[in-house]
């Protein structure tokens, strides 16, 4: 009788441990520790970002703010790796230089339309992330950036089209980059 009440005492706090262990790694976010609402902060991040981003082609302003948005919400080694291109392409004028088209809006025209829709984050850590989304510009298009996180908030630190119709393949825009700078 006392091996079957310490086998069942036995089984009841094996199941109990595992039903803590469980609900704390849910609790965690997973392996990595990071919180639930880590990714709650950084889908709201981007939808915040890209609301900044797309206000103004729905307005009468001007859409020339790259180099604003760069600036705004960027990482500062997305930023140190413009400043290095953009030195590169003072050096040819005229050339068309290592973007031919607008990456905050993945064009060079603007759809009177244009949206984003179906922010994920489909990989995060504890100080950088990977986040999917489709940016509807005349054509749906999925659009991967990587974020990381710097002085407590979140910041692009690369622009991967997904498919891309400019390389034939994902346009990884860091990797553009760096090859322009070494041509």
């Amino acid at each position: 009788m006392i091996k079957k009440v310490e086998w069942w005492l036995g089984l009841f706090l094996a199941v109990f441990c595992l039903t803590a262990c469980t609900a704390q790694k849910k609790e965690s976010g997973g392996e990595r520790g990071v919180q639930g609402d880590e990714r709650s902060e950084v889908e709201q991040r981007v939808k915040a970002i890209y609301d900044d981003v797309l206000r103004i082609p729905n307005s009468e302003e001007d859409f020339s703010g790259s180099k604003h948005f760069d600036e705004k919400y960027c990482s500062r080694a997305w930023k140190e790796k413009l400043r290095e291109v953009s030195d590169r392409e003072a050096e040819a004028p005229g050339d068309i230089g290592c973007f031919d088209f607008d990456y905050w809006v993945m064009g060079q025209d603007i759809d009177s339309n244009i949206s984003v829709r179906d922010i994920k984050v489909v990989d995060i850590g504890e100080s950088a992330a990977t986040v999917e989304l489709v940016l509807h510009n005349f054509s749906d298009q999925t659009i991967r950036l990587e974020m990381v996180k710097e002085a407590g908030s979140w910041y692009i630190d690369n622009f991967i089209h997904m498919g891309g119709e400019y390389d034939g393949g994902d346009a990884n825009l860091l990797q553009r980059m760096d090859e322009y700078l070494n041509e």
